[in-house]
């Protein structure tokens, strides 16, 4: 039997894109392409962020993130192919989105986002941030380079998806009603003390994704080495490997928070959103 012809006419984004028009209306494909997003980490979560925000017609993507693809990679983060093993998570990630074909812009950033870099990555001007690092410092960083008003339209943070395993359990919520997330509670007792906020259910203006499950300790199994975690460290790192990871948890956490750009980013654009709830 002859396989089908691999089409290779120019991609209509009319037709690509169409399921996009009906979803949000006609003039989202126009404001989606005009807009830019920072993705800040590009793991099992972020990943799956960006390539949701790229099949969506998103004109821009600044990608962020210094670490290579590892085989431990293989089970939870979208650039990790066996192709891709040792290269640079920004550069197989990009290769990825690009090789879609949909008009994308694509900066990136080879480096992890902190104090000395932090400036001129604003400076870019994304009109939108997914956090998606493992790393308490540098979520506090970004949130705290945002003005407070300015956060709820402008950012979301995923918390931790080491250890969890029902992609039901995850939810969007203000920081300050944030559960069964470690990270994410070491996060609001830092950030509470920075601004010495008295109420302790005051909203922080934080929108963050985060998985209500309880985590589970890592098994050790027969023929593994295993990672014991001591849980948080000084900088308030948690990671998927330590804990272990299912794809289904992580890629369903970056998917949330990418539907959750595309509202922010229609919202500001042409004001409520299609579906009437507030961020």
């Amino acid at each position: 039997m002859t396989p089908p012809a691999i089409e290779d006419r120019p991609i209509s984004l009319s037709r690509s894109l169409s399921s996009i028009a009906r979803l949000y209306g006609p003039k989202a494909i126009e404001l989606l392409a005009r807009s830019h997003v920072a993705v800040v980490g590009l793991g099992g979560v972020g990943s799956w962020a960006a390539e949701a925000l790229a099949r969506s017609g998103l004109g821009q993507l600044t990608l962020i993130d210094s670490d290579h693809v590892s085989q431990s990679n293989l089970n939870r983060q979208v650039q990790a192919m066996q192709a891709s093993l040792g290269r640079s998570k920004v550069d197989a990630l990009s290769e990825r989105l690009l090789g879609i074909g949909l008009p994308l812009q694509i900066h990136r950033v080879d480096a992890f986002l902190c104090e000395d870099n932090i400036s001129q990555l604003l400076a870019t001007g994304p009109d939108f941030w997914i956090d998606a690092c493992d790393d308490r410092k540098a979520k506090q960083l970004l949130i705290q380079a945002l003005p407070a008003r300015q956060r709820p339209l402008r950012l979301v943070v995923c918390g931790a998806a080491g250890g969890k395993t029902d992609p039901t359990r995850i939810r969007r919520d203000d920081l300050s009603k944030a559960t069964h997330d470690p990270l994410l509670a070491r996060l609001r007792s830092e950030l509470r003390r920075a601004v010495a906020a008295k109420k302790p259910l005051a909203s922080l203006n934080v929108q963050v994704v985060y998985s209500q499950e309880p985590v589970r300790r890592p098994v050790e199994a027969e023929g593994l080495i295993p990672q014991t975690p001591a849980g948080l460290s000084a900088g308030g790192y948690l990671a998927c490997a330590g804990y272990g990871s299912s794809v289904a948890v992580t890629a369903s956490m970056g998917m949330a928070a990418a539907a959750f750009a595309i509202e922010c980013l229609l919202r500001r654009s042409v004001g409520p959103s299609l579906s009437g709830r507030a961020p």
